[in-house]
């Protein structure tokens, strides 16, 4: 897929909206930018060994608890064959004998095979830059959002949806802190298992 950076297409004479940041041409600012912008682009182009690089461990790991919490629930009302029927996944994934980052690729892989647009709509670019926060020098809440448009027979109207991507500093590299794709990959093994005969997209 060619596609413009993620940096490039941001609707930011945006720079100067960033909230309680140092400036626009701080090392800081530009590492932020670089991390936020190869992250998007690694989950729009499915990329996801890229993108598990791109993650803090513990984020890797809580991919992981997440999927595990979701597959114990749907134990609860469903077969194991059922469940593994949906997910891709041949084990609990707290049996699956592959570290955090081989177990996100390869959930993140099944996921695709099911539902190829389950990484989100490019579409929904540029992202606008809302603001910034820092809490202390290696912690930092990226607030951005994007607009939707919505066209019917006797409706129009668009719509903000705000989000936020936090990342941590460890040393002179910056992360990814918070937690993608895990929340719409569960949701699909539980929409797909209540709704067996909606096709695959």
């Amino acid at each position: 897929m060619t596609r413009p950076t993620w940096a490039a297409l941001l609707a930011i004479a945006s720079l100067s909206s960033l909230v309680q940041i140092a400036a626009a041409d701080s090392p800081d600012e530009k590492a932020i930018l670089d991390v936020l912008d190869a992250g998007v682009g690694a989950q729009l182009d499915s990329d996801f060994p890229r993108l598990a690089s791109l993650l803090r461990p513990s984020s890797q790991h809580l991919f992981r608890d997440q999927l595990s919490a979701r597959f114990d629930e749907l134990l609860r009302v469903y077969s194991f064959e059922q469940i593994s029927a949906v997910s891709g996944l041949p084990a609990h994934p707290k049996d699956l004998n592959l570290s955090d980052p081989e177990f996100f690729v390869f959930a993140c892989e099944q996921a695709r095979a099911r539902h190829p647009d389950f990484v989100g709509d490019p579409k929904n670019l540029p992202f606008d830059i809302r603001g910034s926060i820092f809490h202390g020098e290696n912690l930092v809440d990226v607030a951005l959002s994007y607009t939707r448009h919505v066209h019917t027979e006797r409706t129009d109207y668009s719509f903000t949806l705000p989000f936020v991507i936090v990342l941590q500093r460890q040393e002179a590299r910056w992360q990814i802190l918070s937690c993608p794709l895990a929340h719409v990959i569960a949701y699909n093994w539980s929409h797909d298992l209540a709704c067996p005969a909606a096709p695959s997209r």
